[in-house]
């Protein structure tokens, strides 16, 4: 004490707030330590909930809010907000503790963290904007369908008209019809380090779809994501890997400025459907740079409206696969398909309108020969008629 003020180290821990070895209250604030993990842990006396209404009994949830002679507690912390503190454990149905997690995450703007585990969704998840869902990594943190179907198929849903500014991150979902539905126009959607394996689509979009981002991210379904809203701009893919059934990607209407970067597309395996691979209307500056592309629908690119094409860059095609053969990639597109220095491996590309390397080839049934195209003379444009 120095004139009446007191200068403490911020280590110091102040009589309130003193180590106990058991339960203890100490004013306002309840200490106990955690049967489960020997951790102390603070517990401020509340009455009311965090959305200001009266606390009472029914909103006592997991190790969040707790009840203790009669009075009310909120549980204190430093750091990480975790979902687990609130009743979501590995192996159980979670939903509604995950929601109220979520709200809470929200209601005091704070990312939400989920510990590595597999939790069980039966009814969809609703995302708020300007929130942040993050696990412990895609090989420790699992989201599964429950067992029985997630109630509307859908796993994660938008729940504002206008979503954006949502990250998730650092887990795997596997088996509802479809990961993420957004019903608006959204912006500023950041999937990172996810494994999403479902039975329809990973991501379906009814609205506006604008810079958002995917990276590092494994996606399995019969359409990869399925962009329907009037306008698909501004948004990139790093090193994603997708394995569909039908579509990696659908963009309805118009997309702009749309970049994949050194992702791969592998391991096509409806070999009945009339899909393509990729599917776009509409399209203005869409590319593709340093793409892999093996064992996928020789329907390859169906591209219609075009304003100035599609362009990939430094991308390997090989194995198109239909019936067990191998076969040519297969690109539809009234306007110019643009390739730079592409690799064709076991089969050639076979396209109407496109340029190699800037230069433009107006061939009916064009084929871009099964090799890497190394300079702009007439033997090295890789191309042939069919006749």
């Amino acid at each position: 004490v120095n004139n009446n003020t007191y200068n403490l180290d911020p280590k110091q821990i102040v009589p309130s707030e003193a180590l106990y070895t058991d339960e203890t209250l100490a004013g306002d604030t309840l200490r106990r330590v955690s049967l489960k993990t020997g951790e102390i842990i603070n517990f401020k006396e509340v009455t009311e909930y965090f959305d200001g209404t009266p606390m009472d009994d029914s909103k006592l949830i997991g190790e969040f809010y707790i009840k203790k002679n009669g009075k009310y507690y909120q549980r204190q912390y430093d750091g990480n907000l975790y979902a687990n503190w609130f009743g979501v454990i590995s192996g159980n149905l979670v939903m509604p503790q995950l929601q109220v997690a979520v709200d809470f995450a929200k209601k005091i703007d704070k990312p939400l963290h989920l510990k590595a585990g597999t939790y069980v969704l039966q009814k969809p998840l609703k995302i708020p904007n300007n929130f942040e869902l993050i696990g412990e990594g895609k090989e420790y943190t699992f989201f599964e369908n429950a067992w029985t179907p997630v109630e509307g198929g859908i796993q994660f849903l938008t729940s504002d008209h206008q979503p954006g500014y949502i990250k998730l991150k650092g887990f795997s979902s596997n088996g509802a019809d479809t990961f993420l539905k957004i019903n608006g126009d959204s912006s500023y959607i950041e999937l990172e380090d996810l494994n999403l394996t479902n039975k329809k689509n990973v991501i379906i979009c009814e609205g506006m779809y604008l810079v958002s981002t995917m990276r590092n991210v494994d996606i399995g379904a019969d359409i990869g994501v399925h962009l329907k809203g009037w306008t698909s701009n501004f948004n990139s893919w790093y090193n994603c890997n997708f394995s569909c059934n039908l579509s990696v990607i659908k963009i309805e209407n118009q997309g702009e400025a749309n970049v994949f970067y050194s992702c791969r597309a592998e391991g096509w395996s409806n070999k009945n459907t009339t899909d393509f691979t990729f599917e776009f209307t509409n399209s203005s500056n869409t590319k593709f740079i340093g793409c892999y592309f093996e064992s996928v629908n020789p329907n390859f690119l169906k591209e219609f409206s075009s304003r100035n094409g599609i362009t990939f860059d430094d991308c390997h095609f090989t194995g198109a696969y239909k019936e067990n053969n191998w076969a040519d990639f297969n690109f539809v597109s009234d306007g110019i398909v643009n390739f730079i220095n592409p690799y064709f491996g076991e089969r050639n590309g076979i396209c109407e309108r496109y340029s190699l390397s800037g230069v433009p080839v107006n061939k009916v049934g064009g084929r871009l020969i099964g090799r890497r195209i190394t300079d702009n003379s007439e033997s090295g444009f890789g191309f042939t008629d069919n006749t």
